[in-house]
């Protein structure tokens, strides 16, 4: 069986490699950065064609197509290129690109009724994509390179969900920085010292993972993906103050989500 690769940047070159040692066949497309009508070339080991047309040359339907690219336009053009090609009829394809929920929603609309399709937003990194320890969120038809990409996998019942749940995750993880740096600033006028005081917050209460990757995260990445949700809904989290009811607001999360959770059985991811 050979997967398509539709998108071989780094996360996709990456995964892409991770599953050729896997013993998956992979072929590489990427018809956004390739110049037309350039020869077939290699990243990380994986063979890269310049366009759809070009993976019939290599005399073997694929399985499944892996769409990774950037931004939704080409996600749509992957998938139109698919539809009027009689050659991929019914070839299932994975979705990894992140999206709005309303445009990951829209995608199902218009094409899962002719093909299995399945959303699949990823966290990890290119290091996950490359040792095969990605999370990934899951709506649709169930996938064949699953088991050899993550190590941690959410399933949800409809599509735009996994969408929805990266983007918010990320969108924390922004409000979480943000927060960070306001401590930073006000240890200062504490007379701390604010570098040690990012030591102090690593091992105690305040910490995470924020705090242990400050010098290197990626906040441009963060900060997109709050916009992508802020897109279709308006997200916002709340700053602190000494009227705040912190008490009863984590009280009140603590009940619902143990609530969910007896109710609906999403206990757990797989692992």
């Amino acid at each position: 069986m050979t997967l398509v690769m539709v998108g071989v940047g780094a996360m996709g070159s990456a995964m892409g490699a991770r599953l050729i040692e896997r013993g998956h066949v992979v072929v590489g497309v990427d018809p956004f950065l390739a110049p037309v009508g350039s020869a077939g070339t290699s990243v990380d080991g994986v063979l890269v064609l310049h366009s759809l047309a070009a993976i019939k040359g290599q005399g073997t339907r694929p399985s499944e197509v892996l769409v990774f690219v950037r931004l939704y336009d080409q996600v749509v053009s992957v998938l139109e290129d698919l539809a009027a090609d009689p050659w991929f009829d019914g070839v299932p394809v994975s979705v990894l690109s992140t999206l709005r929920p309303s445009d990951a929603r829209a995608l199902a609309d218009r094409f899962a009724t002719t093909r299995p399709l399945t959303e699949a937003p990823v966290s990890g990194g290119v290091l996950g994509a490359r040792t095969g320890t990605m999370t990934v969120l899951l709506a649709g038809a169930p996938v064949s390179w699953l088991e050899d990409a993550a190590t941690t996998v959410f399933r949800f019942e409809g599509y735009g969900l996994p969408a929805a749940a990266k983007l918010l995750n990320n969108a924390l993880g922004a409000a979480n920085a943000h927060a960070l740096t306001a401590t930073i600033e006000q240890a200062a006028g504490l007379g701390l010292d604010p570098a040690q005081m990012l030591d102090v917050v690593r091992v105690s209460s305040g910490g995470g993972w924020m705090a242990d990757h400050f010098e290197d995260f990626p906040v441009d990445l963060l900060w997109k993906d709050f916009g992508l949700l802020h897109d279709d809904y308006s997200v916002a989290f709340p700053s602190t103050t000494i009227d705040s009811d912190l008490m009863g607001a984590v009280a009140a999360a603590r009940h619902r989500t143990a609530t969910e959770r007896s109710t609906t059985g999403n206990d757990a991811a797989e692992r």
